[in-house]
């Protein structure tokens, strides 16, 4: 069973039709009792990490989250959802993220990249290593990005594939349990019902 956070900010129904094409088993997931025989986690959403947070707390999620992760369950991060689970984010302010991958988020007009913010668009993605949650996608496909922040100081290691926009950026992430991406998938076509496929798989 696939559990979807609803952070109140995520495109909750998109992810919901992507699964519903695979026949993948899902719930959405408003508070910490909606957590019972889930055993994967799609953390999506949309907008200001500032929001996003708060309603994580608000609605006694980001601690049950924070225990789910650390106790093994696989967690998929979709563009915000993506950001939150770096050390940190400095969008509207400084807040922290779920911890479970060093790094820091910040806008792309930081990184000195001078092209069109936000990058909002089809872009490659191009694998640094090997990944379950890429099987039988070819290398370099193009997925569906809208985003003005990413993530910086990621360990190599924890570096699963990179997108160029102005400068290499980290467009998808790998740690045990712990997956990452800054696109939709939801929102790419085959290979992107490929990849959440592969993740409900894992």
């Amino acid at each position: 069973m696939i559990g979807i956070i609803n952070s109140g900010i995520g495109n909750i129904a998109s992810i919901k039709s992507a699964l519903n094409k695979k026949s993948i088993e899902h719930k959405v997931c408003i508070s910490k009792n909606d957590f019972d025989k889930i055993n994967k986690i799609i953390l999506p959403g949309v907008g200001s990490f500032k929001t996003f947070y708060e309603n994580l707390i608000e609605n006694s999620i980001f601690e049950i989250l924070k225990k789910k992760i650390q106790n093994g369950m696989p967690i998929l991060g979709i563009c915000l959802g993506y950001h939150a689970l770096f050390k940190s984010s400095n969008e509207f302010g400084h807040y922290e993220g779920l911890g479970f991958v060093d790094g820091e988020v910040k806008n792309l007009s930081e990184l000195n990249i001078n092209l069109r913010i936000p990058h909002v668009g089809w872009n490659i993605c191009t694998l640094k290593k090997k990944s379950i949650l890429f099987e039988n996608i070819d290398n370099e496909k193009n997925f569906y990005f809208t985003h003005s922040y990413i993530p910086t100081g990621v360990s190599t290691n924890n570096i699963l594939g990179v997108t160029p926009y102005g400068k290499e950026i980290i467009s998808a992430i790998e740690k045990d349990n712990i997956f990452g991406v800054q696109f939709h998938p939801e929102k790419s076509q085959k290979q992107g019902l490929c990849l959440l496929e592969n993740f409900c798989k894992f």
